[in-house]
């Protein structure tokens, strides 16, 4: 999840807005943005995104040790998803339920624990520009909750790639 800030262009330049995007990458060279909006929409049946809240890394033996705080934002319209989980405490309880305490190892990344630290419905939305008429899509039959979540895991130094550049086409 990306926040974007959008601008107009007159004599001076304004933001308009910020917004909660994710990168396009099923982008091709005719069709299709940049970038997909994550705001609740009616066409939609649930979205969801994560967002970093806090993010320290430290180094020891050879590793980088990562801890990380990260909350899970979920939208939904209640009247589009599965019938069972038409109460969002049973929909936050499906979603806590499918993440493990424990992820086997990747190969770069190790030792990958996550702790669950709340579940609730902390206001993210007041963050981005919302329109009005878009706030209707935070009352039923749309609902949203947080779920907040400590990661740590250590990355080997020995495993990472070094960065390199892709030479421009144009």
């Amino acid at each position: 999840m990306k926040i974007i800030s959008r601008h107009e262009t007159s004599s001076e330049t304004k933001s308009v807005g910020r917004y909660p995007v994710s990168i396009n990458r099923s982008k091709t060279a005719c069709e299709g943005g940049d970038y997909i909006s994550l705001l609740p929409d009616s066409r939609e049946g649930a979205i969801s995104f994560m967002q970093a809240q806090s993010n320290s890394i430290s180094e020891s033996f050879g590793f980088y040790d990562i801890d990380t705080v990260l909350r899970i934002v979920v939208w939904c319209n209640m009247d589009k998803i599965n019938v069972d989980l038409i109460d969002t405490d049973l929909l936050k309880m499906a979603v806590i339920k499918s993440i493990p305490f424990r992820l086997p190892d990747t190969g770069v990344m190790c030792k990958i624990k996550t702790e669950l630290i709340s579940a609730g419905k902390e206001n993210v939305w007041s963050q981005f520009t919302i329109t009005e008429e878009d706030k209707q899509y935070l009352m039923l039959p749309y609902d949203f909750f947080t779920i907040d979540y400590r990661v740590n895991y250590s990355i080997n130094r020995a495993c990472l790639d070094d960065i390199i550049l892709k030479k421009t086409v144009c």
